[in-house]
């Protein structure tokens, strides 16, 4: 089970900064495994998120393959993350 990353990061493009603690998928995230914890016989182990910067997501790269001159916008990024401090 991860633990939301309570991170903040600046897209690559001047556009926005992000603060993932306030994201929707983050809140929704963190009461999934506080309601799991509650749960009569069931373990929870929990890593961590950790944040790897930006890359560019699958839809913005169909995009591109198919008009590679469209300008990037910064909806067109998406965080990396990577699950860690989870060992079974």
């Amino acid at each position: 089970m991860w633990q939301p990353t309570t991170r903040s990061s600046k897209a690559p493009l001047p556009e926005w900064h992000i603060q993932f603690a306030d994201t929707k998928t983050a809140r929704y995230g963190a009461r999934l495994v506080e309601g799991l914890e509650e749960a009569e016989d069931f373990a929870v182990r929990r890593g961590e998120l950790a944040f790897r910067g930006w890359r560019v997501g699958e839809r913005a790269g169909r995009s591109l393959r198919k008009d590679p001159l469209r300008a990037l916008s910064a909806s067109d990024f998406v965080p990396d993350l990577v699950q860690k401090g989870v060992d079974m």
